[in-house]
Protein backbone atom coordinates (compact mmCIF):
# COMPACT_ATOMS: atom_id res chain seq x y z
CA UNK A 1 0.00 0.00 0.00
CA UNK A 2 1.42 3.30 -0.87
CA UNK A 3 0.53 6.60 1.32
CA UNK A 4 1.71 9.78 2.67
CA UNK A 5 2.73 11.70 -0.30
CA UNK A 6 4.52 15.18 -0.03
CA UNK A 7 5.25 16.72 -3.42
CA UNK A 8 8.15 19.22 -4.14
CA UNK A 9 7.33 22.58 -4.24
CA UNK A 10 8.68 22.99 -7.76
CA UNK A 11 6.28 19.78 -8.39
CA UNK A 12 9.22 17.71 -10.02
CA UNK A 13 9.16 15.22 -7.11
CA UNK A 14 6.99 13.48 -5.19
CA UNK A 15 8.00 11.63 -1.88
CA UNK A 16 5.44 9.06 -0.35
CA UNK A 17 5.90 5.79 1.87
CA UNK A 18 4.92 1.98 0.49
CA UNK A 19 5.48 -1.63 1.93
CA UNK A 20 5.56 -2.87 -2.12
CA UNK A 21 8.00 -5.68 -2.24
CA UNK A 22 11.37 -5.00 -3.14
CA UNK A 23 12.16 -2.26 -0.15
CA UNK A 24 14.72 -2.63 2.63
CA UNK A 25 11.95 -3.01 5.65
CA UNK A 26 8.33 -3.16 6.37
CA UNK A 27 7.53 0.60 5.11
CA UNK A 28 9.88 2.26 2.99
CA UNK A 29 10.05 5.62 1.74
CA UNK A 30 10.10 6.09 -2.00
CA UNK A 31 10.30 9.13 -4.98
CA UNK A 32 9.23 9.82 -7.86
CA UNK A 33 10.57 12.15 -10.83
CA UNK A 34 8.17 13.54 -13.44
CA UNK A 35 9.89 14.24 -16.65
CA UNK A 36 10.20 16.60 -19.49
CA UNK A 37 7.08 15.74 -20.84
CA UNK A 38 4.74 16.04 -17.84
CA UNK A 39 4.80 12.64 -16.98
CA UNK A 40 5.85 10.52 -13.73
CA UNK A 41 8.35 8.45 -13.75
CA UNK A 42 8.72 4.88 -12.08
CA UNK A 43 9.40 5.93 -8.20
CA UNK A 44 12.76 4.58 -6.98
CA UNK A 45 13.43 3.77 -3.32
CA UNK A 46 15.46 6.24 -1.64
CA UNK A 47 18.12 3.59 -0.22
CA UNK A 48 19.56 2.12 2.72
CA UNK A 49 20.85 5.64 3.91
CA UNK A 50 17.34 6.63 4.80
CA UNK A 51 15.65 3.10 4.82
CA UNK A 52 16.02 0.44 7.26
CA UNK A 53 15.03 -2.84 8.17
CA UNK A 54 11.89 -1.23 10.05
CA UNK A 55 9.59 1.37 9.47
CA UNK A 56 9.99 4.64 7.88
CA UNK A 57 7.26 6.56 7.03
CA UNK A 58 5.39 10.55 6.29
CA UNK A 59 7.49 12.05 4.45
CA UNK A 60 7.65 15.88 4.80
CA UNK A 61 9.54 18.05 1.75
CA UNK A 62 9.61 21.43 3.11
CA UNK A 63 9.52 24.50 0.81
CA UNK A 64 13.14 24.67 0.18
CA UNK A 65 13.14 21.69 -1.99
CA UNK A 66 16.58 19.98 -0.14
CA UNK A 67 15.16 19.37 3.16
CA UNK A 68 13.10 16.28 3.85
CA UNK A 69 11.54 15.35 7.64
CA UNK A 70 10.22 11.06 8.08
CA UNK A 71 9.04 9.09 11.26
CA UNK A 72 11.05 5.98 12.00
CA UNK A 73 10.81 3.17 14.15
CA UNK A 74 14.77 1.74 12.76
CA UNK A 75 17.04 4.47 13.87
CA UNK A 76 18.28 4.93 16.95
CA UNK A 77 15.77 7.80 19.12
CA UNK A 78 13.88 7.92 22.17
CA UNK A 79 10.82 5.97 21.66
CA UNK A 80 9.13 3.58 19.12
CA UNK A 81 8.64 5.79 16.27
CA UNK A 82 11.04 9.41 15.99
CA UNK A 83 11.07 11.81 13.27
CA UNK A 84 14.31 12.73 11.79
CA UNK A 85 15.44 15.25 8.92
CA UNK A 86 17.99 14.86 5.80
CA UNK A 87 19.15 17.57 3.28
CA UNK A 88 20.16 17.23 0.27
CA UNK A 89 23.41 17.69 -0.86
CA UNK A 90 24.76 19.56 -4.07
CA UNK A 91 25.97 16.27 -5.71
CA UNK A 92 22.09 15.22 -5.67
CA UNK A 93 22.79 12.51 -2.58
CA UNK A 94 20.96 12.76 0.86
CA UNK A 95 22.72 13.19 4.15
CA UNK A 96 22.59 10.91 7.21
CA UNK A 97 18.93 10.84 9.20
CA UNK A 98 19.23 13.19 11.70
CA UNK A 99 17.12 12.78 15.03
CA UNK A 100 15.17 15.64 16.01
CA UNK A 101 15.70 15.27 19.73
CA UNK A 102 14.22 15.56 22.81
CA UNK A 103 11.43 17.34 23.50
CA UNK A 104 10.09 16.92 20.08
CA UNK A 105 10.63 13.18 19.91
CA UNK A 106 9.76 11.18 22.68
CA UNK A 107 9.28 7.58 24.59
CA UNK A 108 6.24 8.03 23.15
CA UNK A 109 5.35 7.46 18.85
CA UNK A 110 6.04 10.88 16.78
CA UNK A 111 3.97 9.89 13.26
CA UNK A 112 4.62 13.18 11.13
CA UNK A 113 5.62 16.64 11.09
CA UNK A 114 4.98 19.62 8.64
CA UNK A 115 7.75 22.58 9.06
CA UNK A 116 6.75 26.36 8.23
CA UNK A 117 8.04 28.30 6.03
CA UNK A 118 9.44 30.36 8.41
CA UNK A 119 11.82 27.16 9.44
CA UNK A 120 11.58 27.07 13.18
CA UNK A 121 8.18 26.39 13.87
CA UNK A 122 5.86 22.67 13.31
CA UNK A 123 3.61 20.49 13.81
CA UNK A 124 3.87 17.15 14.63
CA UNK A 125 1.18 14.01 15.40
CA UNK A 126 2.10 12.29 18.50
CA UNK A 127 0.10 9.84 21.11
CA UNK A 128 2.46 10.60 23.68
CA UNK A 129 0.82 10.41 27.60
CA UNK A 130 -1.05 13.81 27.44
CA UNK A 131 -2.64 13.55 24.06
CA UNK A 132 -6.40 13.55 24.21
CA UNK A 133 -7.17 10.43 21.74
CA UNK A 134 -4.68 8.32 19.93
CA UNK A 135 -2.62 11.07 17.80
CA UNK A 136 -3.34 14.42 18.82
CA UNK A 137 -1.46 17.84 16.91
CA UNK A 138 1.62 19.62 18.73
CA UNK A 139 3.33 22.84 18.06
CA UNK A 140 7.18 22.58 17.95
CA UNK A 141 9.82 24.58 17.76
CA UNK A 142 13.00 23.11 16.17
CA UNK A 143 16.62 23.37 17.04
CA UNK A 144 18.49 25.18 14.82
CA UNK A 145 20.62 22.41 13.41
CA UNK A 146 17.68 20.84 12.38
CA UNK A 147 16.19 23.44 10.90
CA UNK A 148 15.50 24.42 7.06
CA UNK A 149 16.13 27.22 5.08
CA UNK A 150 13.36 29.68 5.82
CA UNK A 151 11.33 30.96 2.89
CA UNK A 152 8.66 33.13 1.99
CA UNK A 153 6.54 32.85 -1.64
CA UNK A 154 6.17 35.67 -4.29
CA UNK A 155 3.43 35.94 -6.93
CA UNK A 156 5.05 36.60 -10.45
CA UNK A 157 3.56 36.88 -13.91
CA UNK A 158 4.80 35.96 -17.66
CA UNK A 159 3.66 37.95 -20.43
CA UNK A 160 4.54 38.84 -24.23
CA UNK A 161 6.30 42.18 -23.60
CA UNK A 162 4.55 43.48 -27.39
CA UNK A 163 0.92 41.99 -26.92
CA UNK A 164 1.23 41.71 -23.09
CA UNK A 165 -0.78 38.55 -23.35
CA UNK A 166 -0.03 35.98 -20.61
CA UNK A 167 2.15 33.26 -21.47
CA UNK A 168 3.21 29.92 -20.43
CA UNK A 169 6.54 29.06 -19.67
CA UNK A 170 9.42 27.86 -16.92
CA UNK A 171 10.93 29.48 -14.01
CA UNK A 172 14.09 28.57 -12.60
CA UNK A 173 15.59 29.84 -9.13
CA UNK A 174 19.14 29.41 -8.77
CA UNK A 175 21.24 29.35 -5.92
CA UNK A 176 24.64 31.92 -7.09
CA UNK A 177 26.61 30.55 -4.14
CA UNK A 178 26.17 26.89 -5.26
CA UNK A 179 26.10 27.30 -8.89
CA UNK A 180 23.01 25.04 -9.45
CA UNK A 181 19.56 25.12 -10.14
CA UNK A 182 17.35 24.48 -6.70
CA UNK A 183 14.16 24.51 -8.15
CA UNK A 184 12.06 25.05 -11.25
CA UNK A 185 8.34 25.27 -12.03
CA UNK A 186 6.15 24.80 -15.25
CA UNK A 187 3.74 28.22 -15.67
CA UNK A 188 0.68 27.50 -17.82
CA UNK A 189 -0.66 29.48 -20.36
CA UNK A 190 -2.43 32.21 -17.71
CA UNK A 191 0.80 33.21 -16.98
CA UNK A 192 0.74 33.12 -12.99
CA UNK A 193 3.16 31.44 -10.91
CA UNK A 194 3.92 31.21 -6.98
CA UNK A 195 7.30 30.62 -6.13
CA UNK A 196 8.99 29.55 -2.40
CA UNK A 197 12.37 32.01 -2.28
CA UNK A 198 15.03 30.92 0.11
CA UNK A 199 16.44 33.42 2.44
CA UNK A 200 19.69 33.21 0.56
CA UNK A 201 22.49 36.34 0.16
CA UNK A 202 21.45 37.05 -3.41
CA UNK A 203 19.01 34.22 -5.77
CA UNK A 204 18.43 34.28 -9.26
CA UNK A 205 15.52 33.86 -11.08
CA UNK A 206 15.32 32.88 -14.55
CA UNK A 207 11.82 32.66 -16.67
CA UNK A 208 11.62 31.03 -20.09
CA UNK A 209 8.55 30.43 -22.91
CA UNK A 210 8.98 29.20 -25.97
CA UNK A 211 9.61 31.77 -28.67
CA UNK A 212 10.21 34.28 -26.60
CA UNK A 213 13.77 35.88 -25.23
CA UNK A 214 14.34 34.97 -21.49
CA UNK A 215 14.26 37.43 -18.54
CA UNK A 216 16.31 36.81 -15.41
CA UNK A 217 16.77 38.61 -12.57
CA UNK A 218 19.26 38.57 -9.47
CA UNK A 219 17.67 39.48 -6.13
CA UNK A 220 19.76 40.55 -2.99
CA UNK A 221 18.30 39.59 0.49
CA UNK A 222 17.60 43.12 0.61
CA UNK A 223 15.37 43.10 -2.53
CA UNK A 224 13.92 39.38 -1.13
CA UNK A 225 12.37 41.18 1.91
CA UNK A 226 11.04 44.34 -0.20
CA UNK A 227 8.81 41.89 -2.07
CA UNK A 228 6.49 40.85 0.22
CA UNK A 229 2.72 41.25 -1.25
CA UNK A 230 4.30 42.53 -4.33
CA UNK A 231 4.25 40.63 -8.15
CA UNK A 232 7.21 40.27 -10.23
CA UNK A 233 6.49 40.90 -14.03
CA UNK A 234 8.29 39.05 -16.57
CA UNK A 235 7.87 40.70 -19.65
CA UNK A 236 9.29 38.67 -22.57
CA UNK A 237 10.33 39.96 -25.83
CA UNK A 238 9.57 37.76 -28.82
CA UNK A 239 12.89 36.37 -30.69
CA UNK A 240 13.06 38.17 -33.80
CA UNK A 241 14.90 37.14 -36.94
CA UNK A 242 17.39 39.75 -36.96
CA UNK A 243 21.38 40.19 -37.66
CA UNK A 244 23.60 42.82 -36.37
CA UNK A 245 27.18 43.28 -37.94
CA UNK A 246 28.37 46.14 -35.32
CA UNK A 247 30.16 43.61 -32.51
CA UNK A 248 30.77 46.79 -30.41
CA UNK A 249 29.85 46.79 -26.54
CA UNK A 250 27.84 43.63 -25.72
CA UNK A 251 27.43 42.40 -23.00
CA UNK A 252 28.44 38.81 -21.27
CA UNK A 253 28.81 37.09 -17.41
CA UNK A 254 31.20 34.97 -16.66
CA UNK A 255 32.15 32.86 -13.75
CA UNK A 256 36.11 32.09 -13.15
CA UNK A 257 35.81 28.26 -14.25
CA UNK A 258 37.06 26.07 -16.84
CA UNK A 259 33.40 24.55 -17.56
CA UNK A 260 30.35 25.79 -16.50
CA UNK A 261 27.38 23.26 -16.34
CA UNK A 262 23.28 24.02 -17.70
CA UNK A 263 21.56 27.01 -15.75
CA UNK A 264 24.35 28.82 -14.09
CA UNK A 265 24.38 32.54 -12.34
CA UNK A 266 28.08 33.92 -13.04
CA UNK A 267 28.61 37.18 -10.87
CA UNK A 268 30.17 40.14 -11.83
CA UNK A 269 33.36 41.40 -11.54
CA UNK A 270 34.67 37.76 -12.57
CA UNK A 271 38.41 37.75 -13.97
CA UNK A 272 39.67 34.69 -15.55
CA UNK A 273 43.00 34.30 -15.51
CA UNK A 274 44.96 31.96 -17.99
CA UNK A 275 42.97 28.92 -18.93
CA UNK A 276 43.55 27.66 -22.36
CA UNK A 277 39.93 27.33 -22.90
CA UNK A 278 36.53 28.04 -21.37
CA UNK A 279 33.06 26.26 -22.05
CA UNK A 280 30.11 27.85 -20.90
CA UNK A 281 26.92 25.66 -20.81
CA UNK A 282 23.08 26.66 -21.84
CA UNK A 283 21.29 28.79 -19.86
CA UNK A 284 23.85 31.00 -18.02
CA UNK A 285 23.48 34.30 -17.23
CA UNK A 286 26.74 35.97 -17.60
CA UNK A 287 27.18 39.26 -15.37
CA UNK A 288 29.11 42.79 -15.41
CA UNK A 289 33.00 43.12 -15.63
CA UNK A 290 33.96 39.98 -16.50
CA UNK A 291 37.26 39.39 -18.74
CA UNK A 292 38.04 36.14 -20.89
CA UNK A 293 40.99 36.18 -22.65
CA UNK A 294 41.50 32.78 -24.25
CA UNK A 295 39.44 30.20 -26.36
CA UNK A 296 35.56 30.57 -25.55
CA UNK A 297 32.57 28.66 -26.39
CA UNK A 298 29.12 30.08 -25.39
CA UNK A 299 25.72 27.46 -24.78
CA UNK A 300 22.59 28.27 -25.99
CA UNK A 301 19.66 30.62 -24.35
CA UNK A 302 22.85 32.60 -22.35
CA UNK A 303 22.11 36.16 -21.59
CA UNK A 304 25.36 38.16 -21.70
CA UNK A 305 25.14 41.66 -19.66
CA UNK A 306 27.30 44.74 -19.80
CA UNK A 307 30.65 45.89 -19.69
CA UNK A 308 32.28 41.97 -20.43
CA UNK A 309 35.47 41.71 -22.52
CA UNK A 310 36.01 39.04 -24.33
CA UNK A 311 39.26 37.88 -26.66
CA UNK A 312 42.73 39.10 -26.91
CA UNK A 313 45.55 37.58 -28.78
CA UNK A 314 44.63 34.44 -31.33
CA UNK A 315 41.75 33.68 -29.17
CA UNK A 316 38.63 31.81 -31.14
CA UNK A 317 35.17 32.66 -29.38
CA UNK A 318 32.21 30.34 -30.36
CA UNK A 319 28.13 31.38 -29.51
CA UNK A 320 25.38 29.23 -29.23
CA UNK A 321 21.80 29.61 -30.63
CA UNK A 322 19.41 32.39 -28.87
CA UNK A 323 22.09 34.37 -27.18
CA UNK A 324 21.04 37.20 -25.65
CA UNK A 325 23.81 40.18 -26.31
CA UNK A 326 23.45 43.49 -24.66
CA UNK A 327 25.18 46.82 -25.14
CA UNK A 328 28.44 47.55 -23.99
CA UNK A 329 30.39 44.15 -24.12
CA UNK A 330 33.79 44.23 -26.29
CA UNK A 331 35.19 41.51 -28.58
CA UNK A 332 38.27 42.06 -30.55
CA UNK A 333 41.70 40.25 -32.15
CA UNK A 334 40.21 37.17 -32.45
CA UNK A 335 41.89 34.42 -35.10
CA UNK A 336 40.50 34.21 -38.68
CA UNK A 337 39.01 31.01 -38.15
CA UNK A 338 35.86 32.02 -36.42
CA UNK A 339 33.03 30.46 -37.85
CA UNK A 340 30.36 33.11 -36.92
CA UNK A 341 27.15 33.28 -34.21
CA UNK A 342 25.27 29.96 -34.48
CA UNK A 343 21.77 31.80 -34.77
CA UNK A 344 19.00 31.68 -37.91
CA UNK A 345 19.81 34.64 -40.27
CA UNK A 346 17.24 34.73 -42.87
CA UNK A 347 17.74 38.26 -43.51
CA UNK A 348 21.37 38.19 -44.00
CA UNK A 349 23.02 37.06 -47.67
CA UNK A 350 24.56 33.81 -47.47
CA UNK A 351 27.81 34.82 -48.57
CA UNK A 352 27.89 37.96 -46.03
CA UNK A 353 26.82 35.40 -42.93
CA UNK A 354 30.34 34.74 -42.05
CA UNK A 355 32.55 37.13 -43.67
CA UNK A 356 31.01 40.57 -41.56
CA UNK A 357 31.76 38.30 -38.51
CA UNK A 358 35.23 37.93 -39.44
CA UNK A 359 35.77 41.40 -40.46
CA UNK A 360 33.81 42.30 -36.80
CA UNK A 361 35.91 40.23 -34.99
CA UNK A 362 39.14 41.00 -36.90
CA UNK A 363 39.98 44.29 -35.64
Amino acid sequence: MDSAPSIAPDGQALYFCSNRTGGYGGIDIYVAYKNEKGFWEEAVNMGPTINTAADEQAPFIHADNKTLYFSSNGWPGFGGADLFVIRKKIDGNWSSPMNLGYPINTFDNEGSIAVAGNGFEGYIASDRADSRGGLDIYKVTLALSTRPNKTFYVKGFITDAESKKPLSGEVVLMNPAEENSTMQIQVDSNGYFILGLPYLDSIGIRVNSKGHEFASTLLSLENINNLASKTLEFNLAPIVKTFTRNFKNIFFDISELKYCGKDVIIGKSVRIRNPERVSIGDGTIIDDFTYISCELEIGKFCHISSNVHFGGGNSKVTIGDYVGISTGCSIHACSSDYMGVSLDLPSVPENERYGNFNDAFNR
